[in-house]
């Protein structure tokens, strides 16, 4: 097991750390893992005001060890992990180990100050954007009660109930543009930057929303949420072929159908394949956005062999035909917040 131990509070420094400890070169603020280590690039970005940025998606040989030591300076950590491709369990991953295995999607928000440890398992790919950030960049945002309520309501929760809130649509794409921005882009640090306040901001308001609608999740266990994102994340991991049916999903959640499609809708706010073809629809919207793309090659790459009919849900969605969204300089607007 490779151990990275850090107590930066910069994850431009804590890169360099690493790319020390694999003996690997950095490019613009980028570094490629080495075969003997793994596949895989992390990329970091300082921003301003103290902040900063890690973003990455990594597949380890051997499994991986972070420590992070605690320090003195007060900051917050928000963390953004999606598991691509799991790993089998292994009976070194049971609940009695001292660290905790990353075999979960999941958002969290962490306290700087404290220690904290995770292990990547071997051969897990796993795609994390990790943002830096002191108290007073809440401030652009939010009043000071509202960041007292926030910070106090949400660390409360997290020592009640652990992580809930999942990875959904809206962060994946966020995350997939923070991934594919070149490093050697001369906007990159304020494209960066932009994105990242975007994924701050979003956090919070969901955050706050659900808990001022006083709609505590129903769902009790940590297991059953822990399950549902994997019924999600299975949903949508391919888009050219069918969605898997209700009773493969429920199977894979351990849960009858009638509980998966209650709890589904509950955490993520709409209806199983409802939430399958909205997040197919932004699929596509993105793929012709970015002009590489012709309007049948997405097409098919969602799923559809009928372009009449894939024209017909992409007007149903988003108001326009594939072929008028190509002549308008038009951006994804981000969905909203689900209570």
């Amino acid at each position: 097991m490779l151990t990275l131990q850090y107590n930066s509070d910069n994850y431009v420094d804590f890169l360099r750390v690493i790319a020390s400890k694999m003996q690997a070169d950095i490019t613009g603020n980028q570094m490629v893992v080495p075969e003997q280590f793994g596949q895989g690039c992390i990329k970091a970005v300082s921003m301003p005001f103290n902040a900063s940025v890690m973003v990455g998606e990594i597949t380890p040989v051997a499994d991986l060890a972070l420590e992070r030591t605690g320090g003195t300076n007060a900051f917050y950590s928000l963390q953004f992990t999606e598991v691509l491709e799991e790993k089998p369990q292994t009976v070194a991953a049971s609940k009695q180990q001292v660290l905790s295995y990353l075999d979960n999607s999941f958002i969290a928000l962490a306290n700087g100050q404290l220690e904290a440890k995770n292990v990547i398992r071997a051969g897990t790919r796993l795609r994390f954007v990790l943002v830096i950030f002191e108290r007073k960049h809440l401030a652009q945002f939010f009043e000071e009660s509202v960041i007292d309520l926030f910070l106090g309501t949400y660390f409360a929760q997290q020592l009640q109930k652990g992580h809930f809130m999942p990875i959904d649509a809206d962060y994946r794409l966020l995350m997939q543009q923070l991934m594919e921005v070149p490093a050697d882009d001369p906007l990159c640090n304020n494209y960066i930057t932009t994105r990242c306040m975007l994924l701050l901001e979003r956090f919070i308001t969901r955050f706050m929303q659900r808990a001022e609608a006083g709609k505590p999740l129903s769902i009790k266990t940590a297991d059953e949420i822990n399950r549902l994102m994997r019924v999600e994340s299975k949903l949508v991991r391919d888009y050219t072929q069918p969605p898997p049916t209700i009773d493969v999903l429920s199977k894979a959640a351990a849960m009858s159908p009638t509980k998966l499609k209650k709890d589904f809708k509950q955490l993520y706010g709409l209806p199983i394949y409802e939430y399958y073809q909205k997040n197919r629809m932004r699929k596509a919207h993105t793929l012709l956005s970015g002009n590489n793309y012709s309007i049948k090659e997405v097409g098919i790459m969602v799923g559809y062999t009928n372009l009449s009919h894939f024209a017909v849900s992409f007007k149903k969605e988003f108001g326009v035909l594939p072929s008028e969204l190509l002549t308008r300089d038009e951006v994804l607007p981000m969905g909203e917040p689900d209570l």
